[in-house]
């Protein structure tokens, strides 16, 4: 998925003379001292999490080497480090690395000029692992010119580690939504921090969202962000699904976006009205996709259990992309800001123990990589 910082880069390529040439060779940023060895999380066998000591990747042609400052931890990081997602082929080799996204300096190319000018001038960037691989819980991981955003100025390192899993696919439902002529979208998990920023960015599309969540805890937090009542439903309550069918009757709802799975997904399934979108890209309830709606994949409401950005991005060509990512780059430091609520250390002795524990309890945790 190209971000806008490759095609601003390939635009002045031109004038890569006046940072010292264009290098389609290895180069390190000498105001950098990369190491051999770093320290990183990986999974060493099933469920079974190490802070180990690996050697520091080397960046392939088109690549790039960022030192990592800070770096998220998503439910889909804890999903694909424990195994519980199915994201890990039965035969998969240990240890592997853990982390889609996290935020750095570019600090070495493998070759190519775009990832050459980022190395050359240090670049601070928000970046995701390289085919979403996953290897950003580490002091140094590889990504590519592709995968990158410069962080604003007036964004940190700590907020800008969490650009791309969560503002990205906040944007991208909006932007369905939009594409769609969708009045209203359905979401499920809304007091998350995606559901939050969702709901900050959607009055700048015109959508309205009906936000569904469990217990009056997360019901007080939607209202603390300004959400009427009447767009607030629970799941918790016998008249769940008699309440989601007032508000998407009421708000004209034809789009939901679900992170629970199971039984609400037949539920919201169920109220949706003819012709909707019901796109599944969760499964925090752990019950997987009910069978009944595997087996209608072919009708009018179109249920979809895998939703991911990254190929609706690509789906949509450069025009696409181009224009979901300049709306991420204007709308990070305010709609789409993340709230950290935990800063752990790559080197704190509790860290797999927190990891495993408080990944779904502990609010939005990021862990701080680089080394004082």
């Amino acid at each position: 998925m190209p971000g806008l910082m490759t095609l601003l880069l390939v635009a002045v390529a031109a004038g890569a003379a006046l940072l010292g040439g264009v290098s389609n060779e290895l180069y390190y940023n000498p105001k950098f001292e990369v190491p051999k060895e770093m320290w990183a999380v990986q999974t060493v066998a099933p469920g079974e999490l190490e802070v180990r000591r690996v050697p520091v990747p080397v960046p392939q042609k088109g690549e790039i080497l960022i030192k990592v400052h800070y770096t998220t931890v998503n439910p889909s990081d804890m999903y694909n480090a424990l195994g519980t997602a199915g994201y890990r082929a039965a035969d998969i080799k240990y240890p592997y690395g853990i982390g889609y996204e996290g935020s750095g300096e570019v600090v070495a190319s493998g070759g190519g000029v775009p990832s050459y000018i980022l190395a050359k001038l240090g670049t601070a960037v928000a970046a995701v692992s390289v085919n979403f691989s996953g290897q950003f819980w580490a002091e140094y991981a590889i990504s590519a010119p592709s995968g990158i955003l410069p962080l604003p100025s007036n964004v940190d390192y700590k907020e800008g580690a969490a650009t791309f899993i969560n503002p990205l696919t906040a944007l991208s439902m909006l932007e369905i939504a939009k594409e769609g002529h969708h009045k209203a979208l359905v979401h499920t998990a809304a007091n998350s921090a995606l559901g939050l920023q969702l709901i900050r960015a959607a009055p700048v599309y015109d959508v309205d969202v009906v936000c569904v969540v469990r217990g009056e805890k997360n019901v007080k937090i939607l209202k603390e962000h300004n959400v009427p009542a009447d767009l607030i439903v629970r799941t918790d309550v016998e008249s769940f699904k008699t309440d989601l069918s007032k508000a998407v009757q009421k708000y004209d709802a034809t789009l939901a976006f679900d992170a629970i799975a199971g039984d609400v997904s037949s539920d919201i399934y169920e109220v949706m009205p003819d012709e909707s979108v019901v796109l599944i890209y969760g499964n925090l309830s752990g019950q997987g996709v009910p069978e009944e709606l595997r087996s209608k994949k072919n009708d009018p409401k179109k249920p979809s259990y895998f939703f991911l950005v990254g190929p609706w991005l690509e789906e949509g060509g450069i025009m696409r992309q181009l224009k979901v990512f300049y709306r991420l780059f204007t709308m990070l430091p305010k709609e789409l800001a993340t709230k950290i609520d935990r800063v752990l250390g790559l080197k704190d002795d509790n860290l797999v123990d927190v990891l495993k524990s408080d990944y779904q309890t502990g609010g939005k945790m990021v862990i701080k990589t680089i080394m004082d």
